[in-house]
Order: structure tokens, then sequence, then C-alpha cells
């Protein structure tokens, strides 16, 4: 009796042996399997940490572009804003009235419908009237003298009926 309760009782820890091995063989697969999916998780993980570190610096490079782009853009602007300026310089020949100043025409011979006119565009030579123009004389402008005497214009002389009823002479 001894003989088969011993059996009996080495048949039963068998069987747990038995599905305590099938335990340990079932975690000890999931086991495997979770360490070579974090394998493959870091892996990846790594992948996206070198990609993403390598679109940083396509973007830093672009950014920096894009800065220089905007950095000569600025200084072209500013190069055609002072053309502008200094055209606008050269064609005003006149300088600008100070207040409570006034500046008197000192063109010779001009009438009233010559000045509503517009003005002729500047030439290079011109470039010394604006000297002129702003040179003094006791604390007034100074009159520029004319380099040729100007031409008398003709007169038209009007007729004398006007206003009046012709007569049969």
């Amino acid at each position: 009796m001894n003989t088969t309760l011993l059996r009996n009782q080495a048949g039963k820890e068998m069987e747990r042996a038995k599905t305590q091995a099938a335990i340990d063989a079932k975690a000890a697969q999931l086991a495997h399997e979770l360490a070579r999916a974090a394998k493959v998780n870091l892996k990846h993980a790594r992948k996206l940490s070198k990609m993403a570190r390598k679109s940083a610096r396509k973007a830093e490079d672009r950014a920096e572009e894009s800065s220089v782009t905007l950095e000569t853009a600025q200084a072209k602007l500013e190069m055609l804003r002072q053309q502008i300026r200094n055209e606008h310089r050269k064609n005003n020949l006149s300088p600008k009235p100070k207040p409570g100043k006034t500046i008197t025409d000192t063109t010779p011979g001009v009438s009233p419908v010559q000045s509503q006119r517009a003005p002729k565009p500047v030439t290079h030579s011109a470039h010394g009237a604006r000297r002129l123009l702003q040179k003094t004389v006791n604390g007034k402008p100074a009159k520029p003298a004319p380099a040729v005497a100007p031409e008398p214009k003709p007169v038209i002389a009007a007729p004398s009926f006007i206003g009046q009823e012709p007569t049969n002479d």
C-alpha cells in the first residue's frame, strides 16, 4: 500500500510538474516574443528618432535659406526705395519750402498759361540750377542771371472793333 500510495503521489506530482512546465514554457515563449517585440520597437524607435533628427536638420536648413532670401529681398527693396528717392530728388529741382518763408518764381518771362503746363523732364545739365536757387544774397534768395537774353515775344494786335458793331467803310 505504501508503494501504491507513493506511486499515486508521484503521479500527481508529475502531473503538477507537467502543467507547471507547460505554464513556464508558455511564459518563456511570451517573454521571448515580448523581448523580440521590444527589440523591434527599439529599432523602430531608433529609426523614427533618426528620421526626426534628419527632418529637423532639413527644416533648419530651409528656415536659414528662407531667412537669407528674406534679407536679400529686404536689401533689394531698400535699394529700390533709395533709387526712387534719388530720382525724385533729381526731378524735383526746387527746394522744399520752409515754414514761414515763401519762394518766389525766378523764371523770367513765364506767363500764367505757361506755368500751368507740365514741366519738361529734368536732364543732367540742369544740376547747377538747384544750387543757384539755394544761394542767398543778404538773406534773400539770389536770382540767377539768364545766360542768353530772352527774345521779345511777338505782340498780336487785337482788333479794335471788339464789342462794337461793324461798319461798312
